[in-house]
């Protein structure tokens, strides 16, 4: 968060930076008009040097506002590209990689049917933490990344706004179903308690079954950002604040 911070205030570094720059503009030229005025009105060479500075000035402040505004867009679009090519990125890496966790899992525990060692559970459970702590992270990332944008009056369009929501949405829901994997592993270890290990084995096949559906609504979150030939910009508008 602390990078966060950084680049707020050097937004706010930058507009106070153009305010500054435009008070100088303005003094100098009450200074330029002044000195012409009181050393000779009615000489036209004076005023036409006056007039040429004016003028200079004018263009300066133009051009230098125009490479505000290009900047200005520039790392809004580097924020865009952060979103889709390094958030969700990363964000749909680790998905893939728990679903190929819990598929061993279930393919261990469902199907085998039989007992494993307990540095084996301990194993699995270790890297589903992992994957659940990635997945806490990256979402946050997204969400900053989405704020700081608003303050470029960037936003996501309805479209994404809502894709976004139900991705999120779904994220927080497989770390519960993470957490619910993680507890019936370590049940199904009491060997001694048959009961119980056939109960945590009715928990963890729930379980993973309700990772299967949140699975596939968020692969059509991915076909929307990379296969549905939407171009990097489309996915965000510009609204600039009344």
């Amino acid at each position: 968060m602390n990078g966060k911070v950084r680049e707020v205030f050097k937004k706010a570094y930058k507009i106070f930076k153009v305010v500054a720059i435009t008070i100088l503009l303005v003094f100098s030229l009450w200074l330029v008009i002044g000195g012409a005025y009181k050393k000779d009105i009615g000489n036209l060479s004076d005023w036409i040097s006056a007039f040429s500075s004016i003028v200079t000035l004018i263009i300066a402040a133009i051009a230098y506002s125009k490479w505000q505004e290009t900047k200005y867009r520039d790392d809004s679009y580097q924020l865009q590209k952060d979103i889709i090519t390094k958030n969700y990125y990363s964000l749909y890496k680790t998905i893939d990689d728990l679903n190929v966790k819990i598929g061993e899992i279930k393919y261990k525990c469902l199907d085998l049917h039989h007992s494993l060692k307990k540095s084996v559970i301990e194993n699995m459970q270790e890297n589903l933490i992992d994957s659940m702590s990635k997945l806490e992270l990256t979402s946050q990332e997204i969400k900053g990344n989405i704020e700081i944008l608003s303050m470029f009056n960037c936003h996501l369009n309805e479209t994404f706004k809502n894709v976004n929501h139900n991705i999120l949405l779904r994220i927080e829901m497989t770390n519960t179903t993470i957490r619910t994997i993680t507890y019936s592993l370590k049940g199904i270890q009491m060997d001694e308690f048959e009961f119980m290990r056939k109960k945590s084995l009715n928990f963890l096949a729930t379980a993973i079954d309700s990772h299967e559906r949140n699975a596939k609504v968020l692969k059509e979150g991915r076909t929307y950002l990379y296969n549905s030939n939407v171009q990097l910009h489309e996915f965000f508008v510009f609204k600039p604040k009344k």
